[in-house]
């Protein structure tokens, strides 16, 4: 499993990646999938064009060569180094300022439900009940609404850095896997 700001380093130099899921995460083979790279050349340390590489705190200290076989000839370790974490210092601003207003939005959203049950906690009766599950439902609806919108202005502002790989479907199709 990949944890954290995973990529693939490219024999060009290159650094492949795509949108983190929810927790931050991006996976290696999220990547070679979207990507189109061919796996059984993956197995060839001769043939294969990309070394996973993984960040697993979207820190530069947390840098690692994700590999558990020798790394192929043309692999330049301090290049790697350099080009991954120049993406990372990229996009780890953009994940972390939309990670707060993620947050921030759970937050509200739970005072506002909190508020609603509170409203309707004294009047215990069903016809209350169900004008509680209503506004809530309701509640629930917006919520999900705008933490789309906040998954839709982020993953645009990733979209534009250098090495990202759309993916072969509606992109926002992303954000129902969080």
């Amino acid at each position: 499993m990949c944890y954290g700001f995973s990529v693939l380093y490219c024999q060009d130099g290159s650094v492949k990646w795509i949108c983190p899921d929810k927790s931050g995460d991006i996976s290696h083979t999220d990547i070679i999938n979207r990507a189109d790279l061919d796996l059984e050349i993956y197995k060839s340390v001769f043939l294969r064009t990309f070394v996973r590489i993984e960040f697993s705190i979207w820190t530069d200290k947390s840098f690692k060569v994700d590999e558990h076989e020798t790394l192929p000839a043309w692999f330049d370790f301090e290049d790697c180094v350099n080009s991954c974490r120049k993406l990372l210092h990229r996009v780890r601003p953009i994940w972390r300022k939309y990670q707060r207003i993620f947050s921030m939005n759970i937050e509200l959203s739970r005072r506002i439900q909190d508020e609603i049950w509170n409203k309707y906690y004294n009047l215990a009766t069903e016809r209350y009940t169900a004008g509680a599950d209503s506004e809530i439902d309701a509640e629930s609806e917006r919520f999900s609404n705008s933490q789309h919108f906040i998954w839709q202005q982020m993953y645009f502002e990733l979209q534009n850095l250098p090495g990202f790989i759309e993916p072969k479907h509606d992109p926002l199709d992303d954000y129902s896997k969080i």
